[in-house]
């Protein structure tokens, strides 16, 4: 890839189209198709191929929201008194999971989505 590279850059050279072709200004252009490369050969394949952030954790997150939902009924049964502050914790809980899992396949994520998850 890297031999690639450099002969674009030659025959972008040679078109005119890359008007100060120098190593100086090359090198760093050269330097990331380098760390690409070596970046699929360092990383693990099933970090390669995750289609999402959470990837074989996306189940666990699902099964520990939904026993927490349940603790939270059980909590509103067994002392009618809690209802709303059981109701108001479980639209939290619930507005955390619909975060945690849009994010989980969301292409790009900004800081104010970043943020929230925090």
């Amino acid at each position: 890839m890297v031999r690639y590279a450099e002969n674009y850059l030659e025959w972008l050279s040679a078109q005119g189209r890359l008007t100060a072709y120098t190593a100086e200004n090359t090198a760093p252009f050269l330097m990331s198709v380098w760390l690409h490369d070596i970046g699929k050969l360092l990383v693990p394949h099933e970090i390669m191929d995750k289609k999402t952030r959470l990837g074989k954790a996306d189940e666990t997150v699902r099964h520990r929201i939904e026993t927490a939902q349940l603790v939270l009924k059980i909590e509103a049964l067994t002392h009618p008194e809690k209802q709303a502050e059981t109701a108001a914790q479980s639209r939290k809980l619930a507005e955390a999971g619909e975060l945690i899992f849009a994010a989980n396949t969301a292409g790009f994520l900004d800081e104010a989505h970043r943020e929230q998850l925090r």
